[in-house]
């Protein structure tokens, strides 16, 4: 396959406009061409000196086959049993596909998979949304979130965030809104939105921005501050409230204030290393089982705060022992748990630590 030439003065010269790089495709070597043998005698008649033939591979494209593995694909196993526990065969099959199309790891934690209502979702973490429109080489950066307005409880009423793209050259802005009232996700699980309201309602904006801008490579992709107001349940105000539903709405709306005075303040005496909880868990919560959401958030919240994985567990019984709990594997000894990973400071969590460090191992958390 040849090149182009050009005749100048009796001087051939030769070039080739394509760089040096790899792409998706196909393997192809591409011969570079040598001046003809009527060519280099005439040259060699006038003195002149020919030109050496290039290297006769000039690109070379490296297929996707020939590309390195990733490496979480080695460890099918440990995501099964981690990151995707408790998927289905098909719910699987579709969150590895979504790893390899997206190109995030899932061990990074860029990538999770989640059950919702009873089916299972893929879900990224908004740096995973940052690195996907990084790698299109179009991301122009975005402006730090603007808030607007206040709602009644004192949260930001709505969140502005602009993200650019270069498109022909230009760069574009694209700008979505989040709004409090419907992304707040209520108050029995809106624990982490009533203590950083502006940093979650700001990762909601900016992932819509996200997908304005990128919508080819992002469809379908949603950050986690998105979809937990998807757990909450709905109430359609139109409809009549009868029988048994309307017995447990009265129910709760006269027992709630009880409820709420009997889970508010934790009981004298517990404290976990300088930490004691605001809230104690609810009574039925004791009996409950660990749920597998509870299970993720303790290890993301744990390697968060950098506490030593093969220490984990030794951590967890430490705290919860400090509670006059023995029972690891209730709901209720996970959220207090997960507590206190949110709020200890740094001088609890060391402490914690270091006396883990000196018990004997306990089994892993998650196991």
């Amino acid at each position: 396959m040849n090149l182009f030439g050009v005749e100048m003065n009796s001087f051939v010269y030769y070039f080739c406009p394509f760089p040096d790089k790899q792409i998706g495709a196909s393997t192809i070597t591409i011969q570079a061409p040598t001046a003809s043998l009527g060519r280099q005698s005439q040259m060699k008649e006038r003195g002149l000196k020919t030109m050496a033939a290039p290297s006769a591979e000039i690109l070379r494209i490296t297929t996707a086959a020939e590309a390195p593995a990733r490496d979480w694909e080695s460890k099918l196993d440990l995501i099964k049993r981690t990151v995707a526990a408790g998927a289905s065969p098909d719910e699987l099959e579709l969150f590895l596909y979504q790893c390899k199309r997206t190109g995030l790891d899932p061990l990074a934690r860029q990538i999770y998979y989640v059950k919702r209502q009873g089916k299972g979702v893929t879900q990224v973490g908004i740096d995973g949304l940052r690195l996907i429109a990084d790698r299109t080489g179009l991301y122009a950066g975005n402006d730090d979130a603007d808030f607007i307005g206040v709602t009644d409880s004192g949260h930001p009423a709505k969140t502005r965030v602009t993200v650019y793209k270069m498109v022909q050259g230009q760069r574009c802005a694209f700008t979505a809104t989040a709004r409090w009232d419907e992304y707040y996700p209520g108050d029995a699980q809106g624990f982490q939105w009533r203590k950083m309201p502006h940093a979650m309602l700001a990762k909601c904006a900016e992932a819509l921005a996200l997908r304005k801008a990128f919508p080819a490579d992002m469809s379908g992709l949603y950050v986690h501050e998105e979809m937990e107001q998807a757990d909450r349940p709905l109430q359609d105000p139109q409809q009549p409230v009868e029988g048994e539903q309307l017995a447990e709405s009265l129910n709760k709306a006269f027992d709630s204030s009880a409820r709420k005075s009997a889970s508010a303040v934790a009981p004298d005496g517990k404290d976990a290393f300088g930490y004691a909880p605001i809230r104690w868990p609810l009574p039925k919560m004791f009996g409950e089982p660990a749920t597998p959401s509870q299970e993720k958030m303790m290890l993301a919240k744990a390697d968060e705060r950098h506490v030593p994985s093969e220490l984990l567990a030794d951590v967890k019984r430490l705290v919860l022992e400090a509670y006059g709990l023995e029972d690891e594997a209730t709901k209720a000894s996970a959220s207090l748990f997960i507590d206190w990973l949110l709020n200890a400071d740094d001088g609890a969590l060391d402490t914690a630590i270091d006396a883990a460090g000196k018990t004997e191992p306990a089994q892993s958390v998650g196991s």
